[in-house]
Order: structure tokens, then C-alpha cells, then sequence
């Protein structure tokens, strides 16, 4: 594997990571209730539920 090539994975990596840390610490930040899609329809999460659970809104 190239050096350009394992630069891009690392980026991807970090994308990842950025992608499931930013709307958690938005959250915090702002204290508003998250609206995620469940298996079963859409579900209201407070925040205090979304951190505690890793980013996932399980149906209240």
C-alpha cells in the first residue's frame, strides 16, 4: 500500500470517528431533543438519553 493510499484510510478513519463524536458533543452543547429513526418509526430522545447509550436513541 502506497503512502497516499494509507494517508486516505487514516482520513476515512477519523471521518468515522468525527461523524459519531460531533452530534453527541452538539448535543450536550445545545440540550435539545434528538429526533433518530428507530426499528419501529421515529422516536424522541432527550439528550441525557442519547449520550448515555454511545449516540444510539433507542425507543424511550
Amino acid at each position: 500500500m502506497s503512502e497516499v493510499e494509507e494517508g486516505i484510510q487514516q482520513f476515512n478513519r477519523l471521518v468515522a470517528k468525527a461523524a459519531l463524536i460531533h452530534p453527541m458533543t452538539w448535543c450536550v452543547k445545545r440540550q435539545w431533543p434528538m429526533w433518530t429513526r428507530s426499528l419501529s418509526g421515529k422516536e424522541c430522545c432527550t439528550c441525557e438519553h442519547f449520550v448515555a447509550n454511545g449516540g444510539i436513541c433507542d425507543p424511550l
